[in-house]
């Protein structure tokens, strides 16, 4: 019942979110991390203990400081405060991008204590677990510090982070295209073979 009332509330969500409607979007999330947050104290605190919530509430948390201009400064600090008592306990990988995800964009864009120092040092982290968990989500992270060290004037930074961004994005096109010419190639081999393998079969009939 919770997993079907969860999927019909973030399908909602999204389609406020496609429609630019981003006030609306927020309401409905807040509305559902109401609505996770009291049923799992009164189904399944006591009857599940070692349940994580936490893990699925990131996520939600997540989206909202992905909205910082939507939120009043209480929502905020109050969804930044419970992401951070999280954050001390996550242990997978994947939990902790999504963790250092929400730093960079708290520190980057919220209003009352802006870091662009931390947002660097949280985009570090995010560099280092993109190279194993999402190759592809590098060139825009280096992208990001680069135009962070560039708000604060620290040029030489940020052209360093832009260069390392181009290379990587090169790197990534030229692998790109290596595998996909390497998938024509296997094609076109499997043809030529089928169709040597059909001639072969004809000639034999005609013998």
């Amino acid at each position: 019942e919770m997993q079907r009332s969860l999927v019909g509330s973030e399908m909602c969500i999204r389609d406020s979110a496609q429609a630019g409607k981003n006030k609306e979007a927020v309401k409905i999330m807040e509305q559902l991390i109401n609505m996770v947050e009291q049923k799992y104290k009164n189904d399944y605190q006591k009857q599940r203990p070692f349940y994580n919530i936490d893990l699925y509430l990131l996520q939600y948390y997540s989206f909202m400081i992905s909205s910082l201009p939507y939120l009043t400064l209480e929502q905020e600090k109050y969804y930044w405060k419970r992401i951070q008592e999280i954050g001390k306990s996550l242990t997978n990988d994947l939990d902790k991008y999504n963790y250092y995800l929400c730093a960079n964009n708290y520190y980057s864009n919220n209003r009352t204590e802006r870091d662009f120092r931390k947002a660097i040092a949280a985009n570090d982290s995010l560099i280092k677990f993109a190279e194993t968990l999402a190759p592809q989500n590098l060139p825009g992270l280096y992208n990001i510090n680069s135009m962070t060290y560039e708000a604060i004037k620290d040029y030489q930074n940020a052209l360093k982070y832009l260069k390392i961004s181009h290379l990587i994005q090169d790197s990534l096109s030229t692998e790109a295209t290596h595998k996909q010419l390497n998938e024509l190639q296997v094609k076109y081999d499997l043809n030529t073979l089928n169709n040597e393998k059909t001639m072969l079969e004809l000639s034999l009939i005609h013998i």
